[in-house]
């Protein structure tokens, strides 16, 4: 919903929790599908979806009157443009996002921890799942398997970018830190054949990156090494490049990562940090909404470019230059405190 459209409707009604979730419900339903294929009959999509008639007689009368549907006849719905976007085939795959039975719902009922998140700027996921998001990841293969596609979607935009503005030419070798399925540093790759990397991510995410490079034959130039960046990273290489792996972290984490690079870096060497800012100007509600859903996930969040100093300076890092790309987000040099300029 956008901001015009938000201000036109009043506090009570933009608290409203009945839509959103009939909206969910339809799409663990697939109605929307149903009625595409001819299937408009109360009773009929009943069957089909195996649900009460009634109960949902009671869904449809009220998404109808929201103009998700249309009763066209009693008993008998049919699709709006809005319905239309929940079939499964629609380019957005907007109905996958919303599955309570799938990954769209094991994410949607993080947001019950908002408020304790605010209370205590840590990650609800743990209180509500028993485990971080993190170890889920590694363990539930339907999360997983949402997970890295949607990383290669957002990070596309961000690969090409970035291999526009830097100065690649004087680099030999860069460590993708926590590179997840190798998208970035396949770009950087593919555009500068002398380039030659390393992909730094663990060790399951780690395997399924190899084909990322082999479509590309890129595998020569590439090594994958399955392991946490917490630990020691390949020292002496040219650049250590963290794309979009901060803000997912909280600060003492986050140093932590900046301080095994900041280890593993020369005196010539430096560390990119990627990243979205905040304070450069009035943010995007979708970025804000992005924020906060870091944080009940993973405690992490967007900083400042003067926060994101201050870490660096607890890694015994500097920041040399910063400047922001057409995709939005800042790219942010640091090279070691003792050569800082």
């Amino acid at each position: 919903m956008s901001t015009k459209k938000q201000r036109g409707l009043s506090l009570d009604q933009q608290a409203e929790l009945a839509l959103p979730w009939a909206i969910r419900v339809a799409a663990t339903l697939r109605l929307a599908d149903f009625i595409a294929g001819g299937v408009t009959h109360l009773e009929d999509l009943a069957s089909r979806a195996q649900v009460h008639p009634g109960a949902l007689g009671m869904l449809l009368r009220y998404l109808s009157a929201s103009g998700i549907f249309t009763e066209r006849a009693p008993e008998h719905f049919e699709l709006t443009h809005a319905a239309r976007m929940l079939l499964d085939d629609h380019p957005q795959h907007l109905r996958e996002q919303l599955d309570q039975e799938g990954v769209g719902g094991n994410m949607d009922r993080v947001w019950i921890g908002l408020l304790d998140s605010i209370r205590t700027g840590q990650a609800a996921y743990r209180a509500i799942y028993g485990c971080t998001f993190w170890e889920a990841l590694s363990t539930n293969a339907s999360l997983s398997a949402w997970f890295h596609p949607l990383m290669i979607r957002l990070s596309t935009e961000d690969a090409d970018a970035l291999v526009k503005s830097y100065d690649w030419t004087r680099v030999g070798h860069i460590v993708d830190v926590g590179g997840g399925m190798g998208s970035v540093l396949a770009a950087l790759l593919h555009a500068y054949p002398a380039l030659s990397g390393t992909l730094i991510e663990l060790p399951e995410t780690a395997a399924r990156a190899q084909a990322t490079f082999a479509d590309r034959g890129l595998l020569e130039r590439c090594s994958i090494v399955g392991k946490s960046f917490f630990e020691p990273l390949p020292p002496g290489k040219d650049i250590y490049l963290l794309s979009c792996v901060l803000f997912n972290w909280d600060d003492a984490p986050a140093i932590e990562i900046l301080r095994r690079c900041a280890q593993a870096i020369g005196p010539q060497g430096r560390v990119l940090i990627l990243e979205p800012l905040s304070g450069q100007e009035p943010i995007p509600r979708p970025v804000t909404a992005e924020e906060l859903l870091t944080l009940v996930l993973l405690g992490g969040q967007i900083r400042s470019l003067e926060t994101y100093a201050n870490l660096a300076h607890c890694a015994d890092l500097e920041i040399c230059s910063a400047h922001r790309l057409t995709s939005g987000n800042t790219l942010i040099e640091c090279a070691a405190s003792a050569y800082g300029i």
